[in-house]
């Protein structure tokens, strides 16, 4: 998804196998997992579908990702920002009260927070003026109804990578858009794609969960995470 030709995706019509300009793209990212030449067409039958679907598939702000202009897209954004020196039990305090990660005690063997934080956004992707964050998930569930997928968002502990991310992309477009940024008009929200829940040209909540932070939330995280001198 990151590699792919988004263009040659959008006009094909068949997806049990990918269009031909993507064949080498799919052979290579099957081998890089270990499938042998003799493997690839069935591995493609397996693959091409979940691409295909996922770049077809209506997200709730009634677009599709095949839609979206290059110039709308940015694949694996890396973020890096330092952290202010922070007790753990205080982000852990601060997330139980929005109801994130409302089972854990702790963070092992980390008491403070410090140092760096980093990470890569599988998507961003801006649609009528607002920044949205994309996250692809091959996870293999038993449905792919909300209540499934949300379960799986709490089980794997998603939803706190959601806010990181939703950190990340306030502090881009603060430092991107500068004294015109703001939050409610700008951030849309995170979409999470289980891909082998979605289908092609159809708006559904299966396979897709849709979230968006109240700035409260992430404002109050941003004062808790970063360094005094840089919010000022």
């Amino acid at each position: 998804l990151e590699n792919a030709d988004v263009d040659a995706w959008r006009e094909h019509r068949d997806p049990s196998s990918p269009p031909e300009s993507q064949w080498p793209l799919v052979q290579q990212a099957l081998q890089r997992h270990g499938y042998r030449q003799e493997e690839l067409e069935a591995g493609s039958a397996q693959l091409s579908p979940l691409v295909f679907n996922t770049l077809h598939a209506v997200l709730p702000e009634s677009v599709r990702l095949c839609d979206l202009p290059e110039h709308a897209r940015l694949n694996e954004m890396e973020f890096h920002f330092s952290l202010r020196t922070c007790d753990s039990q205080d982000l852990l305090g601060l997330l139980k009260k929005h109801g994130i990660l409302s089972e854990r005690r702790e963070f092992a063997f980390l008491r403070q927070l410090n140092g760096l934080m980093t990470g890569k956004i599988d998507l961003i992707y801006q649609h009528d003026h607002r920044f949205y964050i994309c996250d692809y998930k091959s996870n293999r569930l038993p449905a792919y109804d909300a209540e499934q997928c949300r379960q799986a968002m709490c089980d794997s502990e998603y939803d706190f990578q959601a806010l990181i991310y939703t950190l990340a992309l306030h502090r881009w477009c603060q430092f991107r858009l500068r004294s015109a940024y703001d939050y409610e008009k700008h951030i849309g929200g995170i979409r999470y794609l289980f891909c082998r829940g979605l289908k092609a040209d159809i708006s559904s909540e299966e396979g897709l969960v849709a979230m968006r932070f109240d700035r409260q939330l992430i404002e109050a995280l941003e004062m808790l995470l970063h360094p005094l001198e840089e919010l000022a």
